[in-house]
Order: C-alpha cells, then sequence, then structure tokens
C-alpha cells in the first residue's frame, strides 16, 4: 500500500512541477505522468540499482567523497533514467536536456521523500496514541 502511495504522490508531485516550475519538463496530462512515474519506479529498481551499486562502490574507494557522491549518484542516475523515459514515451518531453531532468528529479525525490517522511511520522504518532 505504502508503494502506490508513494506512486501516487510522486506522480502528483511530477505533474505539478512541470505545469508550475519553468523546468523544461511537460506531461501532456495527468494519465502520462502516472504512466511516467510507474516506469520510472520499475526502471529506477531494476537497471538504475545496478547503476547506482556500480558507481557508488567506484566512488567510495575515493573516502573523501562519501555520502555527497551517493546523493549525486542517485541523481545522475535518476536524470539519466528521464531521459531514458522522455525518449521512448509519448506525451513526455525534457525541453531542457539533461540539466533539466536532473533539477526534475532532484526536486521530485525531494518533494515525495518528506512528503512520506511527514505521513509516516503522523502513522506513528497515531499508533503510539492508541
Amino acid at each position: 500500500m505504502k508503494l502506490i502511495f508513494r506512486w501516487l504522490i510522486a506522480s502528483a508531485c511530477g505533474y505539478v512541477l512541470s505545469r508550475y516550475a519553468p523546468l523544461g519538463v511537460h506531461f501532456d496530462g495527468v494519465g502520462t505522468a502516472l504512466w511516467v512515474m510507474l516506469l520510472m519506479g520499475l526502471l529506477s529498481a531494476t537497471v538504475g540499482l545496478i547503476f547506482k551499486v556500480v558507481l557508488s562502490v567506484a566512488l567510495f574507494a575515493i573516502p573523501i567523497i562519501g555520502w555527497v557522491a551517493l546523493l549525486f549518484v542517485d541523481a545522475l542516475v535518476t536524470a539519466g533514467l528521464f531521459a531514458v523515459v522522455a525518449r521512448f514515451t509519448t506525451g513526455f518531453r525534457l525541453d531542457g536536456g539533461f540539466m533539466s531532468a536532473f533539477i526534475f528529479g532532484l526536486l521530485v525525490s525531494l518533494i515525495t521523500g518528506l512528503f512520506m517522511r511527514v505521513v509516516e511520522g503522523e502513522e506513528r504518532k497515531e499508533s503510539r496514541d492508541r
């Protein structure tokens, strides 16, 4: 259930960002946003995970880089996946290129993560009050 909720939040966030933020990311409709975020979830859980692990292991060989590198790698892989999905999906365009996908991915991840954190905090609070 939490996975479906996260997908819906990410889709809504992506759709709203595409409408109101000048990032160069465009969805033709809500259905397209739902489809793109479903594809992103599937790709990120499979191909994206492999890329993230390989790149993270390579960067952790340099101890100074650390956690910041992990966040950067995650954002780069996400942007690349958005670019691939945009290329093969009608109704989803990245007019701003890779940088627009990079910023869009960061914002969607950040907002979705914060929203999920608030919701999970409320769930924990309710379970403690019972």
